[in-house]
């Protein structure tokens, strides 16, 4: 269409062929109103089917944004893409375009509905204000630079504060990449709940990974949680959070990941699978000095060189045996990383709505969590609860000694004989002096004795402490439009951070840590129509950069050559 005549009261459009073609609309103005009604519409287009189909000017980014935006309601569903948007407006409309208004189309939709990348950083000094208003204790920080431009960004809930001496004093921390326009780093640090969960302690947002945004990071959680007895830090190998941690939190243990360490092995020698790989899980999990002796020499044997580099590894950060305080078990940075792949569509939108996204995720897992810990009948949380039980049932024989009444001596089917202390709750098998949960040992004396086994178990698992984790109300704080901030929180500045954006489109995909594979039967993801085989995008993507179209309507699919000379996989 074109327009014949437009003004404030009057509105003719007619079709872009001059030449006879009847189509055209006409509306006019209503009398005190915004509103317009249609006094003519002819439908019929009689001109030629090529004009038609054509260009659709009218369809411009914003307003496909309009028709499209509601599929963005929710984070999930930012993986609408553009082919799909294409797609639907083709279906739903009639109108035709190129990938690239489509694209624009996307980003106007997500502008509109969780703000520009530029200006949610404008608006973190007022959400900051709300959350501490509506929470008091909050710990919420915010740091420029001598141009106002952001750098750090902290924050710790009151509630988590609250929930922090009723789990386990062991700090989870690990870092992952935000994918908005300004980058930057979201540094997270979290703890487990008495059942095992996920319990987030704090959230950063800093430019980098170095050993001042670390620094800085540590120091405010610090500040927020303070330090606790037999206190103990685990993370990845990284330099940097051992550096900050040791200056910061001079105290603790730091221990590292053993998940990490293995793919470091795994990617050095090539020999580190089969028996190898069985000696360093016994090496890494033993309790006992004598059995991460033995299995050291069994790796020494088969392969100095790994016994040499695992000894320079320091055995005090990723044994149980060697190391100076309590992990309670926690040997891996795994509740990290599943933080990180729960956020992962959030790191992918503006800053401002990343942190409000954090606070909503923590305020709805504090609620569910206290809704079950509240309908939990036994003294443990479940997890606990089964393992006991699991101890419980395995029979070993238990012998008192004839010394102390609190003595006795317990053979377990491979007829090793361990030493259980009642009276001092010290075991020579060495479990419950570092997990603080009964072991088989301890459990097979109090079945001996009939004594209640859950005295023999840390407060640290019972489900009192797993209540009163999350015993404290997030709040939320409303929309923007009815905050109530001060005058020197209005007039705050916050520019957004001097982009270092890199050549090329911006990665979505993580990279793959050292030794970690694909797994090979993500590709085989069948199409429910038959005679069509459709491939993981995502992981094709990655591996071969190429986006091969199927023609046939509403089946994308990959060219077979391809995939299989880049990725050596041959799939019939």
């Amino acid at each position: 269409m074109r327009v014949k005549r437009s003004n404030s009261t009057l509105l003719h459009v007619i079709c872009i062929d001059n030449e006879g073609c009847p189509w055209q609309l006409r509306a006019t103005r209503m009398r005190d109103s915004e509103f317009f009604i249609v006094k003519r519409y002819d439908d019929v287009h009689t001109c030629s089917i090529e004009i038609v189909q054509g260009h659709h000017r009218q369809a411009k980014s914003w307003m496909i944004g309009e028709c499209v935006k509601r599929k963005y309601l929710d984070p999930i569903n930012i993986s609408y893409r553009p082919q799909e948007i294409m797609r639907d407006m083709q279906v739903k409309f009639g109108v035709s375009f190129n990938y690239l208004r489509a694209w624009r189309g996307k980003e106007a939709a997500l502008t509109n509905l969780m703000g520009d990348d530029a200006e949610s950083y404008k608006g973190l000094p007022a959400w900051a204000e709300m959350v501490k208003m509506k929470n008091p204790g909050s710990d919420i920080h915010i740091e420029t630079d001598s141009e106002n431009c952001f750098k750090y960004f902290f924050m710790c809930l009151a509630a988590s504060k609250h929930g922090w001496p009723y789990c386990r004093p062991v700090i989870v921390i690990d870092g992952s990449a935000l994918k908005a326009r300004f980058g930057g780093m979201l540094l997270a640090a979290c703890d487990h709940d008495a059942n095992g969960s996920i319990f987030p302690l704090a959230f950063g947002i800093v430019p980098s990974e170095s050993n001042e945004s670390w620094q800085w990071f540590f120091e405010k959680l610090r500040d927020s949680i303070g330090t606790r007895e037999s206190f103990a830090i685990v993370a990845d190998r990284h330099k940097g959070i051992e550096n900050a941690a040791n200056l910061v939190f001079p105290d603790a243990a730091f221990g590292i990941c053993v998940q990490h360490l293995a793919a470091n092995l795994k990617t050095r020698y090539k020999d580190f699978k089969g028996p190898l790989k069985t000696y360093f899980d016994g090496a890494s999990r033993s309790y006992l000095l004598s059995e991460h002796n033995r299995h050291m020499e069994s790796i020494r044997s088969r392969n100095a060189d790994m016994y040499r580099y695992l000894l320079q590894a320091d055995p005090t950060k990723w044994s149980h045996a060697y190391f100076s305080g309590r992990r309670y078990a926690i040997m891996t940075t795994n509740i990290a990383e599943s933080l990180n792949s729960v956020d992962r569509k959030a790191r992918l939108m503006p800053v401002g709505f990343l942190v409000e996204w954090l606070r909503e995720l923590l305020q709805r897992w504090f609620v569910q969590r206290r809704e079950k810990a509240l309908k939990i009948t036994s003294k443990l949380a479940p997890n606990a609860e089964k393992f006991i039980r699991t101890n419980f049932s395995l029979g070993l024989t238990v012998t008192p000694r004839p010394a102390d009444q609190f003595e006795y001596s317990v053979t377990n089917n491979a007829a090793q004989i361990f030493i259980v202390d009642m009276s001092q709750r010290t075991y020579t098998c060495r479990r419950f002096q570092v997990d603080q949960i009964s072991c088989a040992h301890a459990m097979a004396v109090c079945n001996h004795r009939r004594v209640d086994p859950y005295n023999y178990c840390s407060n640290y698992y019972t489900k009192d402490f797993l209540y009163a984790c999350y015993a404290q109300v997030i709040h939320p704080i409303g929309s923007a439009e009815g905050w109530d901030v001060s005058e020197e929180v209005r007039y705050q500045i916050v520019n957004p951070p001097k982009p270092k954006r890199g050549p090329g489109r911006p990665r979505v995909c993580r990279i793959l840590s050292q030794g970690e594979e694909l797994d090979p039967n993500r590709f085989y993801i069948v199409c429910k129509n038959h005679g069509h085989n459709r491939y993981d995008r995502a992981v094709i993507n990655v591996i071969t950069g190429f986006y091969i179209v199927y023609k046939n309507h509403g089946h994308n699919r990959y060219d077979r050559t391809v995939i299989n000379v880049m990725t050596g996989f041959y799939i019939v």
